[in-house]
């Protein structure tokens, strides 16, 4: 039987407190009528700033993030075929890295020493797109097979107008770089967290591009499990 209606959006307005008084039975009604009132005030100010001209069916909702996946929390990132497709629309060139699923544990491996790949995003200013940070989940390992594994991340940001030839961009400084280890002595293997964070001066804005390069440059392995490019 098919339910009638869709999912309801959650509310923009922040979350209440959670104290002694708070429930899971009041908290949702709470929250709501929180930003019903806080969007009812907004809304008020809009009208007077812009003689009443105001139609909330033309506000554009911007995404937190442009391009993110978290291997096994995603809705059909539990798949190989899936976290490819979601890959391959942001990387543009691949020597080395594939989407395994190694014990079990899906993510984006380098596969032999010196793997490369990169990533380019064309930010869109109909849409308010705004990169700050760009957010690596990281599979560290042990053994003989992880041992030296580790990887160099050069992040780039083309202003809008400024981008040139390809083989221009390959002689620019990168606007930040990081080196990230795959490898640790512990007997076990745990995700970690990185970030490069261009800084609320440095971030890109619609029209800019965005290219990211990874390589591996120890080690002959290394593996991603999630990546998020996002304006916080």
């Amino acid at each position: 039987q098919q339910l009638a209606g869709e999912p309801q959006l959650f509310p923009q307005g922040l979350p209440p407190e959670l104290n002694a008084n708070t429930s899971l039975l009041t908290i949702s009604s709470i929250w709501n009528n929180t930003t019903d009132s806080s969007s009812s005030s907004k809304c008020n100010k809009d009208i007077g700033n812009h003689d009443n001209h105001h139609d909330s069916s033309s506000t554009i909702r911007k995404k937190p993030c442009v391009y993110s996946w978290v291997s096994g929390l995603e809705r059909f990132m539990d798949q190989p075929k899936k976290l490819q497709e979601r890959i391959n629309t942001a990387v543009v060139s691949n020597d080395g890295w594939e989407v395994l699923a190694e014990n079990e544990k899906l993510g984006y491996v380098a596969t032999n020493a010196n793997a490369f790949f990169e990533m380019k995003l064309s930010l869109d200013d109909t849409t308010m797109d705004v990169v700050q940070t760009v957010n690596f989940m990281v599979m560290r390992s042990y053994g003989d097979k992880w041992e030296g594994s580790k990887v160099r991340v050069d992040a780039y940001i083309y202003k809008s107008g400024t981008e040139g030839k390809e083989e221009d961009e390959m002689t620019r400084a990168p606007t930040k770089s990081m080196e990230i280890v795959g490898y640790h002595e512990k007997e076990t293997s745990e995700t970690y967290n990185y970030k490069i964070d261009f800084g609320e001066e440095g971030k890109a804005v619609g029209g800019d591009t965005l290219r990211v390069r990874v390589e591996l440059v120890g080690g002959s392995t290394f593996k991603f499990m999630g990546m998020a490019i996002c304006d916080h």
